[in-house]
């Protein structure tokens, strides 16, 4: 995996925001209490924009209340991966993920997994849906990972769908993987590493 340009928070936050909104399992209605935000502040943020800043880190706390306990200080940067790279990622913890692995958490096992250990039919045609998408060659938002400062492991916790579509199957339609890592010594405190 290699580590390209720092990033700042907002930029995370936008991006996470941008994946969830092209997401049929999230609801943006009630982040915003039956209230919309513009498309374009999530599709096409503003990170320049503190306004936009604020209401898409209001939408992502409301949405994935995770996020707020995540370390403070955390060093982000986009990032690179391999499908190799890929296969030794693990899924954040919780029970759904866990068990489709296995047991392992490696995405690559819920990937090998995935026809025996899936029973989750709104999960099955999630992914097989974006395996279709992949092996078109449509690109998708990063993955968001975070880490300790050494890079072991690499845990995913925006994007375990995607991922497990990127190994499943034989064909190969992606050899390189867009990613956003967090790095942090006091990671192991966060609830969903």
């Amino acid at each position: 995996m290699d580590l390209l340009e720092p990033v700042t928070y907002d930029v995370v936050v936008a991006e996470w925001v941008k994946a969830e909104h092209g997401s049929p399992f999230t609801d943006f209605g009630e982040a915003f209490n039956g209230e919309e935000a513009p498309a374009a502040w999530a599709l096409e943020p503003d990170v320049a924009d503190p306004e936009q800043n604020v209401v898409r880190a209001g939408m992502l706390a409301i949405l994935r209340p995770m996020v707020g306990s995540l370390p403070p200080g955390t060093i982000w940067n986009r990032a690179r991966a391999s499908r190799d790279d890929l296969q030794g990622f693990l899924y954040m913890a919780g029970a759904d993920w866990a068990g489709l692995s296995g047991g392992s958490r490696r995405i690559a096992d819920g990937a090998r997994l995935f026809t025996s250990n899936c029973h989750d039919e709104a999960l099955r045609t999630a992914v097989h849906e974006i395996r279709r998408k992949v092996l078109a060659r449509k690109s998708f938002p990063p993955l968001i990972a975070i880490s300790t400062p050494v890079l072991d492991p690499i845990v995913v916790i925006e994007g375990n769908k995607r991922a497990t579509a990127y190994l499943f199957g034989r064909k190969t339609a992606i050899n390189e993987i867009p990613l956003i890592v967090g790095r942090s010594a006091n990671m192991h405190q966060f609830a969903y590493w």
